[in-house]
């Protein structure tokens, strides 16, 4: 499992045209699964949400890239709205099989 901490600053969510821009770039991105507010993908999720969830799903898209065939999931947790802290993390849906090994 991978485990990050990430701070923010300033506004820290995804405008539409933001939002577009990544969709754009990363047509795969809106198919993932999410567990989201607004239902389950993140294209319906997208808008709104914050960098630090936006940044788990290009986790997951970079590591299907490099780990075809696998699986991963990841999900983000507010750990201080205040401060806008928030924790990601990402693993591999399958632990052990080629490419799952756990992250360090």
């Amino acid at each position: 499992m991978l485990c990050i901490t990430l701070q923010f600053r300033g506004n820290c969510r995804l405008s539409p045209e933001l939002a577009a821009a990544f969709l754009e770039a990363y047509p795969r991105l809106g198919r993932h699964a999410c567990k989201g507010l607004h239902g389950g993908h993140f294209a319906d999720n997208i808008v709104g949400t914050s960098y630090a969830h936006l940044f788990e799903h290009l986790l997951i898209e970079l590591a299907v890239c490099a780990h075809p065939g696998q699986v991963f999931a990841g999900n983000t947790k507010c750990l201080d709205p205040v401060r806008q802290l928030y924790q990601v993390r990402l693993r591999c849906v399958v632990p052990g099989e080629s490419g799952c090994e756990p992250a360090v």
